[in-house]
């Protein structure tokens, strides 16, 4: 995924954090905000050092970024998301994690028709 489709700036997590509406399940926090300027979605990642160490956090993320990946085609356009990690998606395989991203997606209404 290109820098382009990701967040990396603490201001715009920041951004996203004060002025987005939140969407929750048992497994992940997604946060959203619509984009003055309709362009591509961007997405950032928050996994949390009380998630457990280092190994654990990372695997999260590459799950996540996977199934980002293998979603984006399904997923509206002219939003900052970002997704946060809870303790529950710890221990999980990468299709509950996908049904978590997708179901968290869906409250949200991110998701195309």
């Amino acid at each position: 995924m290109t820098n382009s489709l990701r967040i990396t700036k603490k201001n715009d997590y920041r951004e996203v954090y004060n002025k987005g509406t939140v969407f929750k399940n048992r497994e992940l926090v997604l946060w959203k905000l619509k984009k003055e300027k309709f362009g591509k979605t961007r997405i950032g990642y928050s996994v949390g050092k009380r998630f457990g160490t280092a190994v654990e956090r990372n695997r999260v993320k590459r799950f996540l970024k996977e199934v980002y990946r293998l979603n984006r085609g399904n997923i509206k356009e002219g939003y900052d998301l970002v997704i946060v990690a809870r303790g529950a998606l710890k221990r999980k395989s990468f299709l509950e994690v996908e049904n978590s991203f997708l179901n968290v997606l869906c409250k949200a209404g991110q998701l195309k028709k």
